[in-house]
């Protein structure tokens, strides 16, 4: 196999693992970010059945895993 060939096919089965790190590290980034999205959204003086409400609505009350994964479908769909 040309040199070229052995390069071009190495890049092309590293990239995935590439794309899903980069995909996680950003993920796990904007999540550990300090602050609440919610309690920003709604404004510091927001009636808590409001944060709650806006936190359900983005999907912050569910666990870490399920988000990633609604991330995940989100990036699959094009979805920004």
């Amino acid at each position: 196999m040309p040199p070229v060939l052995r390069y071009v096919l190495s890049r092309l089965l590293v990239f995935p693992l590439a794309l899903f790190l980069l995909v996680t590290l950003t993920f796990l980034l904007v999540t550990l970010v300090p602050g609440d999205p919610a309690v920003a959204i709604a404004g510091e003086q927001a009636d808590p059945s409001v944060v709650a409400s806006v936190r359900a609505e983005l999907g912050l009350d569910k666990p870490l895993h399920e988000r990633y994964g609604d991330y995940l479908a989100g990036l699959l769909r094009g979805d920004p």
